[in-house]
């Protein structure tokens, strides 16, 4: 009987540790109050642990294994080594051809670039002879145009203001690119009643 007693007196001290213990068990210590053990919490430098927060958060710096942060991109690319192969630089015109399946034409560039200023009143020549060959063709004016712009691909010293292929109108303002559907092989003409600075680009075939 008396070891029945010990056995029983045993078992039931055993069952009531964890309760005692779970009662005497600190919590962690936060601001207003306290948190659950489980809580996550960063240490202060008075021992106590405040639950994390925006304005406590995890540490991320110090301990092993941390990996330092990317160094800047080595190398630099200048301006002037850049070749534009789209687009327009005020002065020369680019652009970019494909073939059929959107693939890049080589060896594609500006054949000849002219800047003419042009005489009132009078048909005046935007290149010094004809193009053969050419595949592609704009006029672009430097400055706001005071007055009508006519190009002609062949009316030739005719070119006026009654005969004409296509016009850039009055008031048109610089950098103004017109892009002919078609790129005669002729000289091209101009005529206006102002003195505009004109710039021609022709493409040939690669």
């Amino acid at each position: 009987m008396t070891i029945l007693r010990w056995v029983g007196a045993l078992a039931l001290a055993l069952l009531l540790a964890p309760c005692v213990e779970a009662q005497t068990a600190s919590s962690v210590q936060a601001p207003a109050g306290y948190a659950p053990m489980q809580a996550p919490c960063v240490k202060q430098t008075d021992g106590t642990c405040v639950p994390v927060s925006a304005a406590n958060p995890l540490p991320v710096t110090g301990g092993g294994g941390g990996g330092s942060a990317p160094s800047a991109t080595v190398g630099s690319a200048s301006p002037s080594t850049v070749s534009p192969i789209a687009g327009t630089d005020g002065i020369n015109a680019r652009s970019v051809r494909t073939d059929p399946r959107g693939g890049l034409v080589p060896s594609q560039g500006v054949a000849s670039t002219t800047r003419t200023t042009l005489t009132a009143s009078t048909a005046t020549a935007l290149e010094a002879a004809a193009v053969a060959g050419r595949i592609g063709l704009t006029v672009q004016i430097e400055s706001a145009l005071s007055a009508n712009l006519f190009l002609c691909t062949t009316q030739a010293t005719s070119c006026s203001a009654t005969s004409y292929d296509a016009m850039i109108p009055s008031g048109a303002g610089a950098g103004t690119t017109y892009t002919f559907l078609f790129a005669p092989s002729t000289r091209i003409y101009a005529f206006s009643t102002g003195t505009p600075v004109v710039v021609l680009n022709s493409w040939v075939a690669p």
